[in-house]
């Protein structure tokens, strides 16, 4: 309910509107360089390497509701998502209830990837993702991977549906990679 004036310092500037349902109207506030959180999780030689930009985190905590929004960049030929997590259900410390969207971009742009999204029951689908395209992830484990040759990117939307902490819940069999994945730990701290 708020007017909202933007100004492009370039003429090939892009926009994207995060947002979720909120039952509160909150002020606007801008979120400048400093206030965005970067952690560096995997390595190349896990083929896992990836960097999280948090731009509306616990920065925004009390000032947008359930709201979490960060930009994801991986090199090429390596995974993100890993070990594979899910947030889809309420269960106190092991996992918080969160619905995400992911708008995927390549660099090169004939770059492409594979969302992978598995149940509990073994239930699974894979979708390439190409430049461009966007996928609603609201239930499941979802792990990522970029082609060889080809950076990705992950423009990343999650709405808490009942607290701002997501708590991400790791496969059990994969648990044992969250100590062999540098930067881990530090990827979970900064979402709680």
């Amino acid at each position: 309910g708020v007017g909202v004036k933007l100004k492009a310092n370039k003429d090939d500037t892009e926009i994207a509107i995060a947002g979720g349902f909120c039952k509160i109207n909150y002020p606007p506030f801008r979120i400048f360089p400093d206030d965005v959180e970067m952690v560096e999780v995997g390595s190349l030689d896990t083929h896992s390497r990836r960097y999280i930009y948090h731009i509306l985190g616990h920065n925004a905590n009390g000032r947008a509701g359930n709201l979490l929004v960060s930009e994801l960049y991986s090199d090429a030929g390596c995974w993100s998502g890993f070990p594979p997590h899910k947030h889809d259900k309420e269960q106190g410390e092991e996992e918080t209830a969160f619905e995400e969207v992911y708008h995927y971009r390549f660099n090169p742009e004939n770059g492409f990837g594979a969302q992978i999204v598995f149940q509990p029951d073994g239930f699974s689908k894979c979708f390439m993702t190409r430049n461009g395209d966007t996928l609603l992830l609201d239930k499941g484990y979802h792990p990522t991977v970029t082609s060889p040759g080809h950076q990705g990117y992950i423009f990343t939307i999650l709405v808490g549906k009942y607290q701002l902490s997501l708590v991400q819940n790791f496969k059990e069999e994969y648990r044992y990679l969250l100590n062999k994945i540098p930067g881990t730990q530090d990827m979970i701290d900064k979402f709680r």
